[in-house]
């Protein structure tokens, strides 16, 4: 996973913490699409993973913005996720 955040600066312990949590969640699920996919014969092609704060550009979706929550940019077959969210959750 990688850390985007708004301009350069160093990553914070609690963010640290967010970001193993992160990985290892989209880990864990993703060994059980691959799972699923090769009990039907098929091929689970893994997405990766970024965090970012405030906002981000994508490979192929645009501007990820904090308001739009998580989400998944097929074209380029990745998951964004911005560490406000896990903020918003405990609020």
């Amino acid at each position: 996973a990688s850390v985007s955040p708004g301009g350069a600066r160093p990553t914070t312990a609690e963010e640290e913490k967010l970001k193993s949590f992160s990985g290892f969640v989209l880990d864990d699920t993703q060994k059980v699409w691959a799972e699923l996919f090769r009990a039907r014969g098929e091929r689970y092609e893994r997405a990766k993973l970024v965090l970012f704060t405030d906002s981000t550009r994508t490979s192929g979706c645009g501007l990820g913005e904090a308001a739009m929550g998580p989400f998944y940019c097929p074209a380029d077959k990745k998951v964004y996720l911005d560490l406000g969210f896990f903020h918003d959750l405990r609020r």
